[in-house]
């Protein structure tokens, strides 16, 4: 499946087109609201991150953060990072300086205002134990670095469709509600 967006002054909603047996189907997908997904990603390789980047589609923010105790403090709006945006989504590798990766999933899924968040696991780790300690401390998606470059963009460009393109956060619905309220004189 590929996503093309709509030409600029168009009108039109972004298209999605398929293959099917006889061709290539078109479908129109209505975007989910103009708010830009917040993503944090936790990430202390910069060949990784622009990667991530790269792959990347849709409408987004991303911030990257190079240390596990870097992102703590975004995620916590310490210090230089008091203005912060909370994340929609938060995407970590699991071996990161300065508090890892599983340290940073705990410290999240034990905070009462951050808990909700849905984190990604974004690793080069296929240990049995890695994947399933990453469940059990709440992650909701495992996502394997490969050393196969094309096979780790398109990995991650599923990643992007589905979670920049297709899910709809708290903080969209809001924004949806408010324009439905304002349109209905509420």
């Amino acid at each position: 499946m590929r996503i093309y967006p709509a030409e600029s002054g168009s009108g039109q909603s972004p298209s999605v087109v398929r293959s099917t047996a006889s061709g290539l189907a078109h479908e129109s997908m209505a975007p989910q609201s103009n708010r830009e997904v917040e993503i944090l990603l936790l990430e202390d390789n910069p060949a990784d991150a622009d990667l991530f980047r790269r792959s990347m589609h849709g409408r987004y923010r991303l911030t990257v953060a190079s240390s596990g105790a870097e992102a703590l403090d975004r995620l916590f709006r310490r210090g230089k990072y008091a203005k912060e945006k909370t994340p929609d989504i938060i995407v970590l590798d699991l071996n990161v300086p300065l508090l890892n990766g599983f340290e940073v999933l705990n410290a999240i899924k034990a905070n009462s205002a951050l808990h909700a968040i849905p984190v990604i696991v974004y690793s080069i780790s296929e240990r049995r134990e890695d994947v399933q300690k990453a469940f059990e401390f709440g992650a909701c998606a495992y996502l394997l670095k490969t050393s196969d470059l094309q096979q780790t963009a398109e990995a991650l460009a599923s990643f992007a469709d589905f979670w920049v393109q297709h899910v709809t956060f708290p903080g969209m619905i809001r924004s949806r509600r408010a324009g439905s309220d304002a349109a209905s004189g509420r």
